[in-house]
């Protein structure tokens, strides 16, 4: 399995905690030579409207998605709820694996506390399902090969 590019988008509102999370989700692709572009957004409520964009003109292997939502500073909880629901509905539609890095936290101190962690997790979560996408798709291409070598052997 080789990984050409994962796209990276984070949401800048909080600028030093997405910098922390930006910082460690390139190193952590780095490390396994995976190369990367990356797209800042101003909120986590852009997030999926950027993603939906780049993916209609361009081919990524996987995305994620990195940012922070203090809860006590937020007005609304239904940022975050729509964020995720969008992002997951955009992977499924273009059936892309994604890893999903936005921070859900109670205070920026909290934030800062599990900013690695959690850009780590995306990182990790993106790699697996590019791995389980890449084994289902080589069986797939396998069995439909097999289907069109047995049509073509039935049809002589």
């Amino acid at each position: 399995m080789h990984i050409d590019k994962v796209l990276i988008i984070e949401s800048s509102f909080y600028r030093d905690i997405s910098d922390i999370c930006l910082l460690t989700a390139k190193n952590e692709l780095e490390k396994v030579g995976i190369h990367t572009d990356i797209v800042t957004v101003p909120r986590i409520s852009e997030i999926a409207h950027a993603m939906n964009i780049i993916l209609e003109t361009n081919d990524y292997d996987g995305v994620i998605v990195l940012g922070c939502f203090i809860l006590k500073k937020e007005i609304g909880e239904l940022a975050m709820v729509e964020c995720v629901k969008s992002v997951n509905e955009l992977a499924i539609h273009y059936s892309i694996p994604f890893g999903f890095g936005v921070i859900t936290a109670i205070s920026t101190e909290q934030a800062y506390h599990i900013a690695k962690k959690s850009a780590i997790h995306a990182v990790d979560a993106c790699i697996a399902l590019i791995k389980i996408k890449s084994n289902f798709h080589n069986r797939a291409n396998h069995h439909l090969y097999s289907m069109y070598k047995n049509w073509l052997n039935n049809s002589s």
